[in-house]
């Protein structure tokens, strides 16, 4: 394998060639034009390699090639990532790069048949002098994109406040719903953003306006014990009793998951609960003892399903076997875990249930807690002796920051990846998920740790239209 030294002194001749023949070109006759896009596919090539090995300079040249299409497919955004990295490490040169104006000024007017799905694009990223151009130019701020998304609801979605400041300044309706028939106040209240929530509630967003599967804001802001956005949606006068698809209230939702503050301002507010059977317990809660199955199903998975304390702890002392797994591999643990059941994961535990089973998915209770969001099931999971492994990356992909405090707190590797190579900050900045990058990153997780495409956070916060954000 040719040395690092000669693959240095070989790229420098093939740069060369290149950079010298790449005003000609466009006018060359075609096969001198070919055998220069070789020489940079080459070029291309020998950079990539010597990336690898750490060299920021052959990193700096590779996003020249990215910026400009030359030997590799044109990705500006790529290369805006590599500058961005590049610059926080102080390269000179790579800074000047980065904020290098766009020249092509028809990228901005409002003729141009993809003008809207720019606008949401800048939207998306913050990209402000882009986002007032294009507005500017008279491009609606109501353009729907993919999935139904308008601009608004993107920038919702990243916490983009300036941009969300500029589209409602411009008229943008803070109820328009998308594809799923979310609004951007519900976004914005599942992402936990809350100055985008304040200015969304400032310019009139209805805090009542349900959206998919008739959730309003509030009962999302239960679904994710997002307690300050519940008591900006309490002070707004958002319909406290109003039930999903399913028939729960905010109310029931937070006694369920046990989100306490959430809990106690609902009930200072007289809000009722409702989709959830009480927890008796001195009943089987409508559950027979010699019954053995509630439709089809077995009674002993129906009453850790129902949250039935009572039910479980009847079972148990009936004889009933705690490891035991339903078709879809589920043991009763799992199913508490994953519903949030702190009070039935204790008994099973402390019953002798076991943690290190996992269903057909490959997930265990941890994994299934902290994919909810639910912190006091993970304690006890954690206090119980549970194998960790992925639960801390599946809180990072679902913006579980609850979930994520628990992991941290009980000590879990920072630094394990996926399958993709990917830590959970990582994870966390493709998420576009800030406030779990903060968690992990003050807790000593690494920002330059890469992913099998040598990506790090900051590359995929840069991608996203952060130039650095919390890692600069």
């Amino acid at each position: 394998m040719p040395s690092r030294v000669f693959r240095a002194a070989r790229l420098a001749g093939i740069l060369a060639a290149t950079i010298a023949a790449t005003a000609a070109t466009a006018s060359e006759p075609s096969f001198q034009s070919s055998l220069l896009l070789r020489q940079f596919d080459e070029a291309a090539s020998a950079l990539e390699n010597l990336a690898m090995d750490g060299d920021d300079n052959a990193r700096y040249q590779l996003a020249g090639l990215y910026e400009r299409g030359l030997g590799v497919p044109r990705d500006p955004e790529r290369a805006q990532a590599i500058y961005a990295e590049l610059a926080a490490a102080g390269h000179p040169g790579a800074r000047a790069a980065l904020l290098r104006s766009v020249d092509d000024r028809a990228w901005f007017d409002a003729r141009q048949p993809d003008a809207g799905l720019r606008l949401i694009w800048a939207a998306e990223r913050g990209k402000l002098e882009v986002l007032a151009a294009l507005l500017e130019s008279g491009v609606d701020p109501d353009v729907v994109g993919p999935f139904g998304r308008t601009a608004l609801i993107e920038a919702a979605d990243g916490g983009e406040l300036a941009a969300v400041d500029m589209l409602l300044e411009k008229g943008a309706d803070p109820m328009r719903r998308d594809g799923a028939g979310d609004t951007a106040l519900i976004t914005a209240t599942r992402r936990n953003q809350l100055g985008v929530v304040e200015r969304l509630l400032a310019a009139g967003a209805d805090p009542s306006q349900p959206g998919q599967h008739d959730n309003t804001p509030l009962i999302v802001a239960a679904q994710r014990n997002h307690a300050e956005i519940a008591d900006l949606l309490i002070a707004a006068n958002a319909n406290l009793n109003a039930q999903n698809s399913e028939g729960q209230t905010a109310l029931g939702i937070a006694q369920v998951r046990e989100s306490r503050a959430i809990t106690a301002a609902l009930q200072a507010e007289g809000a009722e609960s409702a989709g959830f059977q009480p927890r008796a317990r001195s009943s089987l809660g409508g559950l027979q003892l010699g019954q053995q199955a509630v439709n089809g199903r077995p009674v002993w998975f129906v009453a850790a399903d129902r949250g039935n304390w009572s039910a479980v702890r009847t079972l148990i002392a009936s004889g009933a076997r705690v490891d035991r797994q339903d078709p879809a591999g589920n043991t009763a643990l799992m199913i508490a875990a994953q519903r949030g059941y702190t009070d039935i994961v204790k008994l099973l535990l402390a019953n002798g249930a076991r943690t290190r089973f996992a269903n057909r998915d490959g997930h265990t209770a941890m994994v299934l807690a902290a994919r909810g969001n639910h912190a006091a099931a993970l304690r006890e999971l954690l206090n119980n002796g549970a194998e960790a492994s992925g639960a801390l990356l599946v809180a990072a992909e679902s913006g579980a920051a609850d979930a994520v405090l628990a992991l941290i707190a009980g000590g879990v590797s920072l630094e394990e990846t996926n399958e993709r190579s990917e830590t959970a900050l990582l994870v966390a900045a493709k998420q576009k998920d800030k406030q779990v990058m903060k968690l992990l990153l003050d807790a000593g997780a690494n920002p330059k740790a890469r992913d099998a495409q040598l990506r790090t956070a900051l590359w995929f916060a840069a991608a996203n239209g952060d130039a650095g954000g919390l890692l600069l």
